[in-house]
């Protein structure tokens, strides 16, 4: 079966601070960004805040990145959920958020 990998926050490699607006400068595709810049950015389910960005589930062979891992915006709270990354709507990077187009009770 296919190898699947961890991108996780504690070991994601950037130059830019997760909490740290970053707007493309002229002429740059604003949809082509690092997947490591959407690292504790709030995820907001239909129903409201489900938590922040903690890392990503990904097919080695075929580098789709098949889950997101949530974590509880409280730090004592440890849950992790994994939301499928086709339930994501849209981010929004001037808001550090990330969009589902699914209410929390369905993860």
């Amino acid at each position: 079966g296919p190898i699947a990998s961890w991108a996780d926050a504690r070991f994601a490699l950037t130059t830019i601070p997760a909490f740290v607006q970053y707007s493309p400068e002229e002429g740059e595709d604003s949809h082509l960004r690092s997947s490591c810049r959407l690292m504790g950015h709030l995820v907001w389910a239909t129903d409201g805040n489900l938590g922040r960005l903690r890392g990503f589930l990904m097919d080695e062979g075929s580098w789709h990145v098949s889950e997101l891992e949530v974590g509880a915006t409280d730090w004592q709270d440890l849950r992790i959920k994994l939301v499928p990354t086709k339930w994501v709507d849209r981010v929004s990077w001037a808001e550090c958020r990330v969009y589902l187009h699914h209410a929390s009770v369905a993860v």
